[in-house]
């Protein structure tokens, strides 16, 4: 029958479940003056909703109560239907698993894998640079998915990365940078219908800090005082040398480090490379809080960064230590009351590595006198200290006695 108004058909038409859905239908021909939608349930239920008519298109909004069931429409004198109307789940991601694929730089397993760490409940906390890996649940078959990773910065553009599906799972993977904010994983069911909301979690760049520099006690184990004080500001006899001992820290890996030193108001900064030393067999294992190897505990080692307990699963080189002694014999213009400034300064494993350094230290140069009345000083100042202690153990009998520097 021919007819002023034509009403395109449309395919079978899918709606999430429970939401109000707005249907558009495309006209053509003679402006309709009205018309309406009619939804009958697979119940029998009916109902009727008015049309807006717009340019070229039939707007109807069907309320969420409208289950399964036949849509037909008439505008002026044309007509469409019946088209079926399928209510479904929309797809909701679940977090499956995720991990960080750390920077090639960082390091690589015995077996040439970069390293990995599990993320809990999906946090992307590592370091900037890393692959984050992402895999969920959806609980219907898909189409696609996609990641879209939000910088902290509102006037930042986002950046987006389509990942794989396969039936109702489904992957992602980003690289994390170091302004990232948080993601948001996108899924759509082969019918068309997207997750709302998506799978959101947060984006926890480390800092990029420098690595942490730290002198370790300063000792003089020939002056018969105990090992375990620090003997900070010893001076150093000329000719002689002083010991030099550190730890270094970073999350980033250390890669190298560097002792620099100059005479103040002589010279200008020196620098020289500290070389790398790898644990033989016969140096025993090396102890972490005394910085020193079990078996030949007076060895001396310029750089010593430790090795991963677990080779396939942690990095290694996040700590390091030294322990030496610089010899000043050979600095001609070196003469007693000069005073020797120096520092240990770390370069992590980075690209372009960022350096942290440790506080500068001081060395007065004397003689041999001046250092023995420097020791006389010392063990002065440590009785009155142990003397005073005594003292206030007596005025409080009942406090009970403290171990520490005792």
């Amino acid at each position: 029958i021919p007819r002023s108004t034509t009403i395109e058909s449309a395919s079978d038409i899918h709606a999430p479940q429970g939401e109000p859905v707005q249907l558009v239908l495309a006209w053509k021909g003679e402006v309709p003056a009205a018309g309406y939608l009619r939804w009958r349930g697979i119940d029998g239920q009916r109902l009727d909703i008015p049309l807006d008519i717009n340019d070229g298109q039939l707007l109807a909004t069907l309320p969420s109560e409208a289950g399964d069931g036949v849509i037909r429409a008439w505008a002026g004198d044309g007509r469409v239907g019946p088209i079926p109307l399928h209510r479904q789940a929309r797809p909701v991601p679940v977090l499956s698993s995720a991990r960080a694929v750390l920077p090639a730089w960082r390091g690589l397993t015995p077996s040439g894998s970069r390293f990995s760490l599990e993320l809990a409940d999906g946090e992307a906390e590592a370091l900037p640079g890393s692959d984050i890996e992402v895999e969920f649940e959806a609980g219907t078959p898909l189409s696609g998915c996609q990641v879209s990773v939000i910088p902290q910065s509102a006037s930042a553009e986002s950046r987006t990365e389509t990942g794989r599906v396969d039936g109702s799972k489904g992957s992602v993977r980003f690289t994390l940078a170091g302004t990232d904010s948080r993601y948001e994983i996108q899924a759509a069911s082969r019918e068309g219908l997207s997750s709302r909301p998506p799978l959101i979690r947060r984006c926890k760049p480390l800092p990029e800090d420098t690595p942490q520099v730290a002198w370790l006690p300063e000792h003089l184990p020939e002056s018969g005082i105990s090992t375990e004080e620090d003997l900070e500001g010893l001076p150093v006899v000329i000719g002689t040398q002083f010991r030099v001992a550190y730890r270094a820290s970073s999350q980033a890996g250390i890669g190298r480090a560097e002792f620099h030193y100059r005479i103040v108001n002589k010279t200008g900064w020196r620098v020289i490379r500290l070389s790398e030393s790898a644990n033989q067999a016969d140096w025993g294992a090396f102890d972490t809080k005394k910085g020193l190897f079990s078996k030949r505990p007076a060895r001396n080692f310029d750089f010593y960064p430790l090795p991963s307990t677990e080779p396939e699963k942690i990095p290694g080189r996040a700590d390091a230590w030294g322990r030496f002694d610089f010899h000043i014999e050979g600095l001609s213009e070196l003469r007693i009351a000069d005073r020797i400034e120096y520092k240990v300064v770390a370069h992590d494993l980075r690209p372009q590595p960022l350096a942290g350094e440790s506080e500068t230290r001081v060395k007065e140069v004397v003689g041999v006198d001046e250092l023995l009345a420097w020791l006389r000083r010392r063990e002065w100042e440590q009785e009155k200290l142990r003397q005073l202690r005594l003292d206030q153990l007596g005025v409080f009998p009942d406090r009970p006695a403290t171990r520490s520097g005792s």
